[in-house]
């Protein structure tokens, strides 16, 4: 048995008692071939290397440069000659000869068609930019609205969340909460930029897995990064890490009892954060209410951080903002209390940053509509003009903020999620899953 991980190496496994053979470093091909027709080897590639290993002698033996990287395996026998073919990332057709004296032939292309990739996160980036990052192979899509130019680049892996200072692009990568650096100065490079910065918080004693807290500080140059912990696992971190060092400098793990922490916002020397009850991907959910915690950034916190629940009954704080007021505008969504209109509807809530708590909290209830949501749920912008909008439950809504009851208005009624703004206060967002929209303010 060959056990391939989402980040490390391939294990190989004595399959009749379960115990570890050996564990291949390296390989970044799509698991290996069937066994050899008649020896005792599977094989595989590393890079743009073919390699073999012997299952019997429990060797690895490199097998020369084929140009590209493995995703698929068959052996096929022509006029007496057993060949090993290969689907190479290349866009070539690897024919091995398995012989004494084997030979190598990638004359064969193909022509891999391009295909639309689910877009996980959107945000107005560097020169006012609009980034996209894909599910599940990553990606990243560049919308310009000066000229209307697209860009698109490979590679990089899924962004559960992104956020900006300077020309500097950081991106929060799942699996294993990595976080790179896309410095947009420079060429994109799959390898080198994005580079990797952090990913400290993936291995124990964390288990973190997706980065979808993501805020970036310029005054102190640092980055905020909120996370939902690794299949089975619900304890959530919260980690401070400085760029100009770079290091981390502080993982506070289930900073909140046994939640994600999956939305951040800044104001006046805080830090806001807000939780899911959902932890990672299996994992077993034991807490209630979602909650909102501060974290101070001019002194040394110590736990418990303060938190308090900022809208009863839901589960998740899908998204925090400085709304158009100054205060700490949030979104809130999920039945956690058995009131049915909890069900299909969301909240909008409003926090007085000067005095965090419940108490100093207004609440409007049932003010959207929802969809069940368990990370990544409604966002939020606030506009040029002052008023907030929103994407939640499919739409996006305008909510007039000098009404006393933040009265919203459906602009888009179907297939919305994720939400962003450009400089001119035109909106973006995703429609059915695969589509950039822009609403033109």
């Amino acid at each position: 048995m060959f056990a391939k991980l989402s980040a490390g190496p391939m294990l190989v496994l004595d399959s009749a008692n379960g115990t570890l053979d050996t564990s291949l470093s390296g390989v970044d091909s799509l698991g290996v071939s069937t066994k050899h027709p008649s020896d005792d080897k599977v094989f595989y590639t590393k890079g743009n290397n073919l390699y073999s290993y012997d299952i019997s002698a429990k060797t690895e033996s490199n097998l020369g440069d084929v140009g590209g990287s493995a995703v698929g395996y068959t052996f096929l026998t022509d006029a007496g000659n057993t060949y090993l073919y290969a689907a190479l990332k290349s866009g070539k057709v690897l024919k091995y000869l398995l012989a004494a004296t084997p030979t190598i032939d990638t004359t064969t292309s193909f022509v891999i068609p391009e295909s639309p990739t689910k877009i996980r996160s959107l945000v107005n980036g560097p020169t006012d930019k609009i980034y996209t990052s894909g599910y599940l192979r990553g990606g990243m899509g560049i919308y310009n609205p000066d000229t209307a130019e697209e860009t698109r680049y490979k590679g990089a892996g899924q962004a559960e969340n992104m956020t900006t200072i300077g020309n500097n692009l950081y991106m929060g990568i799942y699996p294993g909460a990595w976080i790179k650096k896309y410095d947009t100065t420079s060429t994109w490079n799959d390898t080198t930029n994005p580079s990797i910065l952090f990913q400290d918080i993936d291995g124990p004693p964390y288990h973190q897995d997706r980065p979808f807290g993501m805020l970036a500080e310029p005054l102190l140059n640092r980055l905020y990064v909120g996370s939902v912990a690794g299949s089975g696992k619900n304890k959530g971190s919260f980690t401070v890490y400085d760029l100009s060092t770079p290091q981390q400098v502080t993982t506070i793990n289930d900073i909140v009892y046994h939640q994600s922490v999956i939305s951040l916002a800044y104001k006046d020397n805080k830090v806001f954060g807000g939780t899911s009850v959902y932890g990672g991907i299996g994992s077993t959910v034991d807490a209630t209410e979602g909650k909102v915690f501060v974290w101070n950034t001019t002194s040394a916190n110590s736990t418990p951080v303060p938190q308090f629940v900022p809208a009863p009954g839901r589960k998740v704080i899908s998204d925090l903002v400085v709304g158009p007021d100054g205060k700490i505008w949030g979104l809130a969504e999920g039945n956690s209390s058995g009131n049915s209109s909890h069900d299909t509807t969301a909240d909008l809530f409003i926090i007085d940053p000067n005095n965090p708590d419940a108490a100093h909290t207004t609440v409007y209830s049932d003010k959207f509509s929802s969809i069940p949501v368990t990370w990544q749920g409604g966002k939020m912008v606030i506009g040029n003009d002052g008023n907030a909008y929103v994407s939640i439950g499919a739409k996006l809504y305008a909510v007039d903020a000098n009404s006393a009851t933040k009265d919203a208005v459906v602009l888009v009624g179907a297939g919305v999620s994720l939400l962003t703004a450009d400089k001119y206060g035109d909106l973006y967002y995703v429609k059915y899953e695969t589509n950039l929209y822009k609403y033109d303010k």
